[in-house]
């Protein structure tokens, strides 16, 4: 038995999407825009498959990525990331 439903696949997937990103993503697929607790409620009652939910945040990820390769390489950045010698995700 699996410990989430689809529905709530689907929920966690949306919320992880910047509220910009789901006006985007609900102008795509001719829903409603609202606010973000709203646009996700709508899409989840659409008949739109996770696989399409996937598709739209690797797509929107492959643009960041670019984006921050514009400003830095992947190699550039792995150097600057290997300097750090201790990091607290803490306070």
């Amino acid at each position: 038995m699996p410990l989430f439903s689809k529905t709530e696949v689907k929920r966690l997937k949306l919320e992880t999407i910047p509220a910009e990103l789901l006006k985007k993503f609900c102008k795509a697929n001719n829903l409603k825009i609202g606010k973000t607790v709203e646009m996700i409620k709508y899409i989840l009652q659409s008949n739109i498959s996770e696989t399409k939910i996937d598709s739209f945040i690797k797509e929107e990820y492959k643009n960041i990525q670019k984006d921050r390769q514009a400003i830095i390489s992947d190699e550039d950045l792995l150097k600057e990331l290997n300097k750090v010698k201790n990091f607290s995700w803490g306070m």
